[in-house]
């Protein structure tokens, strides 16, 4: 979808129904969502069919505020900051765990509790077509035969992307080498590409989808999913190709400032179940290649998120990349 189109469906979304909540209850007032992104993108216009349709279940309007900045660390602590009484509420995403573990730019579960997990979505493997790889296994047999010579660009040090690429070089021995290219974002580092200035490349499945389905100056190799993603179900997953068990997915959920109540975290989590279930929630997922996968309670998410902070504190001590080192 162009941006203009998701600017259309954004601003269709902006208005939520207003109803009167009982006295003494909770939500009281109108609800506060804070987005760490640019409204109009593809996640925005995804936390603003959520929000319509938590609205609905709650009673009261849930109002969808746009913080961008400093990687969505500048939304987070304005979350964080926020009185925890559920009337604010935010936008988290795997992103925000990889800058607490690789770069400690805050500690993130002493700033917020986490709610629920929404939804996952996956990354890809790309290649400029004139390497003339094949397959992922072809792109790894090339990197192996000249380390650090195949050049590699990611969405920006210590970003989804990028951390997956240090995962699958791990599996590995000795680990997967390559002249890794941070760039401010997946997009950009696919504009480079067109521009033959780098070799290959990690992005989110959306960015790089009409090269599946028309393939030019870029091959899509694999797709980071345990299975096939049925918007594109040519692509295969990177388990079949490298012959291992390997997977790896972005995923985006909600959380409130840390100390909300737990009866009215778990109104929060009840509604944003609600929303998954919507007509209009699963149909943006299902044209976009993003899989529902709700958590089963906020307890589960937050022990998620605590392995993963455990596990990616590791790689960046492992790969130092916490120092700008590879």
């Amino acid at each position: 979808m162009k941006r203009r189109s998701f600017l259309a469906a954004s601003s269709a979304l902006i208005v939520s129904p207003i109803v009167m909540a009982k006295p003494g209850s909770w939500p009281r007032r109108e609800i506060r969502l804070i987005h760490p992104f640019t409204a109009g993108d593809q996640t925005d216009v995804s936390t603003r069919i959520i929000a319509a349709a938590m609205s609905e279940r709650l009673g009261v309007s849930i109002v969808v505020q746009n913080k961008p900045g400093a990687g969505g660390v500048s939304a987070l602590r304005e979350l964080g900051s926020s009185k925890p009484d559920g009337h604010t509420i935010g936008y988290i995403s795997n992103g925000n765990v990889s800058l607490d573990a690789i770069f400690q730019r805050y500690d993130l579960l002493d700033l917020v509790d986490p709610i629920a997990r929404l939804a996952d979505s996956a990354q890809t493997l790309y290649a400029r077509s004139s390497k003339g790889y094949q397959s992922l296994s072809d792109m790894i047999e090339d990197i192996k035969r000249s380390p650090k010579k195949v050049s590699l660009g990611v969405g920006g040090l210590g970003a989804p992307s990028h951390v997956m690429w240090e995962l699958l070089a791990t599996e590995f021995t000795p680990n997967l080498e390559v002249n890794l290219i941070p760039y401010k974002s997946a997009t950009e580092s696919t504009q480079a590409m067109l521009g033959g200035y780098i070799d290959t490349g990690v992005s989110f499945l959306t960015g790089v989808v009409p090269y599946i389905q028309k393939p030019g100056a870029i091959k899509v190799l694999a797709i980071s999913s345990k299975e096939r993603n049925p918007l594109v179900p040519q692509l295969p997953t990177i388990s079949e190709s490298i012959g291992k068990k390997f997977s790896y997915m972005n995923w985006n959920g909600l959380c409130a400032p840390r100390g909300t109540p737990p009866e009215v975290s778990k109104q929060i989590f009840e509604a944003a179940m609600y929303a998954v279930q919507s007509a209009r929630y699963q149909k943006f997922c299902a044209d976009y290649g993003v899989i529902i996968n709700p958590s089963l309670n906020s307890e589960t998410f937050r022990s998620e998120i605590e392995a993963t902070l455990k596990l990616e504190r590791a790689l960046a001590l492992a790969k130092n990349i916490n120092q700008g080192g590879i």
